[in-house]
């Protein structure tokens, strides 16, 4: 799967060695803005937290969201993601989240961007 419409896709890869797929990893907040949606995750998964008291944390901004929709638990709740998958099409990027617990759904935005928190 190509991820280069991603912005940040590139410093992610880089960065980890490869681009995640999160499963395992926990979304930790969800903020939904006017016209943009924030997720924050916790990378539980990557091979890069095997290091002593790391906490690798990654935000994912979703702009100029045209439509979403969010299933299960949204608040007071972990989320833990099954998959997320990110397709682009001629309408704009479509992010589809299944969990294994918590919120799933999807979203369909003109942009999508990713950068490490630490």
């Amino acid at each position: 799967m190509s991820t280069a419409f991603i912005k940040g896709s590139k410093e992610i890869q880089e960065y980890f060695g490869y681009f995640p797929s999160f499963h395992d990893d926990y979304i930790e907040s969800i903020q939904i803005k006017s016209k943009a949606i924030v997720i924050c995750i916790r990378m539980e998964s990557s091979e890069v937290n095997l290091k002593p008291n790391a906490n690798e944390r990654v935000k994912l901004t979703f702009g100029n969201v045209k439509k979403f929709s969010f299933e299960g638990e949204l608040y007071g709740c972990v989320s833990i993601i099954l998959d997320m998958v990110f397709e682009k099409k001629e309408e704009g990027i479509i992010t589809k989240i299944e969990t294994s617990l918590g919120t799933e759904g999807f979203i369909h935005s003109e942009d999508v961007s990713i950068e490490l928190l630490s």
